[in-house]
């Protein structure tokens, strides 16, 4: 983006561009920055500031010169405390001699902070025999193994809504199903269906495009000692504290996985989750997780920094996994275990960057 300067016979010509991702990554900051790529031997780098309003507004804020990042004819300053979904303008100006000149405008808009639904967990529903936590009639937001466990018996509802000072909070309880070890989960997505008793097809993650910084909420932490399953590579053995873990993901596109399976159904593979690269997968914008294998004692407040591996693009899906058992995957953990979760929300600040 080209912006030039004009003051009689002079012409500056500055690159200015805008860092998409810093400039929307927390929604309420951006990067700016300009260069001058031409200029006449007279010109004064100290002579630069640069100005910014509320697109429309009269009045123009000045950064002055000083308060400007500046490497050779390069500028830059970081924004703080902008509103959200609001449309910015900048500019730059450069003092002649006492005689102002002034680029042309640049405008840029903040993104908006999309929020958790049903972040509290007071919204369930029951459709037959299986629990939802979401409001009537939803079923493509917050989703469990419910459909897979209930499949059996409406008895077998692991993620269930527990009443707790006059509100609902939600209920992650593992159980053995018959034959095989339940393993409770919430996340945010779809159940698709089982891979026969090996796995479950699953669609991780929701349209969302905002890029908070943390996932915050509350959990309450019962470990079972581990007595079901057989025990993959990392686990700990049986008769040792089973482990929760809570993990959220930006994504490039939506995840189908399998569980601890892979399986091909209308053209769509379901991929094996337990082999995917948190860290180093390139559909990962960010992520972050925690993991617990002690008992809390009561509820406890947890934060989650979201990690970005991407400074350019903007989530597509936003995938929370809650499970009560780390290992539920390979049917491996505790029937005694519990998890309590409440008060999921995102923050929106500073975020850290791989």
């Amino acid at each position: 983006m080209a912006v030039y300067f004009f003051y009689g016979d002079e012409e500056f010509n500055i690159e200015l561009e805008i860092n998409k991702f810093k400039k929307n990554l927390a929604s309420n900051f951006a990067e700016l920055s300009g260069a001058v790529a031409s200029k006449t031997a007279s010109f004064d780098a100290s002579g630069v500031t640069l100005q910014y309003q509320k697109k429309g507004d009269a009045n123009w804020t000045t950064i002055e010169n000083d308060q400007l990042n500046i490497s050779g004819d390069n500028f830059s300053y970081k924004l703080t405390n902008l509103t959200p979904e609001t449309s910015y303008s900048f500019r730059l100006s450069y003092n002649d001699n006492g005689n102002p000149v002034i680029s042309n405008v640049v405008d840029f808009k903040t993104e908006k902070q999309e929020t958790i639904y049903n972040g509290g967990f007071d919204e369930w529903w029951q459709d037959g025999p299986c629990w939802y936590p979401n409001e009537r009639g939803k079923k493509d937001y917050w989703n469990s193994s419910n459909p897979g466990s209930t499949s059996i018996s409406e008895d077998y509802n692991v993620t269930t809504p527990f009443d707790m000072d006059g509100s609902k909070v939600a209920k992650l309880a593992s159980q053995y199903v018959v034959i095989k070890f339940a393993a409770a989960s919430l996340f945010t997505g779809k159940f698709i269906g089982l891979i026969k008793t090996i796995g479950a097809k699953l669609d991780w993650g929701i349209p969302f495009s905002s890029r908070p910084s943390a996932l915050k909420g509350r959990l309450n932490y019962q470990p079972g000692l581990i007595n079901r399953g057989t025990k993959p590579d990392g686990a700990p053995a049986k008769g040792e504290n089973d482990a929760c873990q809570i993990y959220c993901v930006l994504l490039s596109e939506q995840l189908h996985v399998g569980g601890n399976a892979t399986e091909t159904d209308n053209g769509i593979y379901y991929e094996n989750s337990t082999k995917i690269d948190w860290m180093n997968d390139n559909r990962i914008i960010a992520y972050g997780e925690i993991t617990k294998n002690e008992n809390t004692n009561g509820w406890i407040d947890f934060t989650i920094p979201l990690v970005y591996h991407t400074t350019t693009e903007t989530p597509q899906y936003m995938a929370i996994v809650c499970s009560a058992n780390k290992w539920g995957d390979y049917f491996y953990g505790s029937d005694n275990t519990v998890l309590y979760v409440d008060d999921f929300s995102f923050e929106y600040g500073e975020p850290t960057v791989k």
